[in-house]
């Protein structure tokens, strides 16, 4: 029976809702918490509770902030067979590692396997594809974090991490899982899609917030770091089919220049 790790990164007082989602006890299943703080924190007694009633689950607290960090720490620190990456809000359906273990099991030479998040309201967090299907560079740029379960040997013979450039807490709040994966892919891994729910997640995201002047300004940082020179054709492509839906917060122009500005800073430190 393959064993698996999942990693949960959590920020400060995040971490109440760990107990909230009542992870699940499994045979083969442990859950590593990293847990970051950005302002002075205290463990509540119902969190110290669990940690002492619960083996299965190992809890970590690091100094550095941003979930790029928090993912390398946690995979620093799994030692099972897969990994599945998850956040504090997250909870697991019923079934959900019999599903992983059963993709894994029948087609070894996966290296990575996503799949499916339902919102708490019944519906797919996003339109899926109905059948599965090895992932092109192009369909990974369409993955969410928590989708994801990776064979952790695989990630280790590869050298594989996330960028700490990139992620929420860094200067450019986005993008890190897709860079993560793109990275995955160019190393030759084996990467499929299966249409199998999961776990459950609430259905807003950071990544549409446009309103977010940080998060607007990364998109072309992130398209630099995973296409080099021509990022800035596709960027000015990417504007102009958004600018719909980005308008009533920036101007097109603006948009430009203010991306243009934030790949000049991460040209200088990364």
């Amino acid at each position: 029976m393959l064993s698996i790790d999942v990693l949960i990164s959590t920020l400060n007082n995040g971490i109440e809702q760990i107990y909230d989602n009542e992870l699940p006890i499994v045979e083969g299943v442990q859950y590593i918490i990293i847990h970051q703080t950005s302002v002075a924190y205290e463990l509540s007694s119902k969190i110290h509770k669990l940690l002492e009633n619960r083996s299965d689950i190992k809890y970590h607290h690091i100094d550095t902030l941003g979930l790029s960090n928090s993912r390398n720490a946690a995979l620093a620190r799994a030692s099972s067979d897969l990994v599945v990456f998850c956040d504090d809000d997250v909870y697991f359906l019923t079934d959900a590692f019999d599903k992983i273990r059963s993709v894994f099991d029948i087609d070894e030479e996966i290296d990575i396997a996503t799949f499916k998040v339902v919102t708490p309201e019944g519906e797919p967090f996003k339109n899926y594809q109905s059948k599965a299907f090895t992932h092109t560079s192009k369909t990974l740029f369409r993955v969410s974090s928590i989708e994801v379960v990776a064979k952790r040997e695989s990630l280790q013979k590869a050298r594989l991490s996330f960028d700490t450039n990139f992620g929420l807490g860094s200067g450019l709040p986005a993008s890190e899982e897709n860079i993560f994966l793109l990275d995955c892919f160019k190393s030759k891994l084996n990467i499929k899609y299966f249409p199998e729910f999961i776990n459950c997640h609430p259905s807003e995201s950071t990544g549409k917030n446009w309103s977010n002047k940080a998060m607007r300004s990364s998109k072309l940082p992130f398209m630099y770091r995973c296409f080099g020179c021509p990022s800035y054709l596709i960027f000015i492509l990417f504007a102009i089919k958004k600018y719909p839906e980005y308008r009533k917060d920036i101007g097109f122009f603006k948009m430009i220049s203010e991306n243009i500005k934030s790949l000049r800073k991460y040209i200088e430190v990364r």
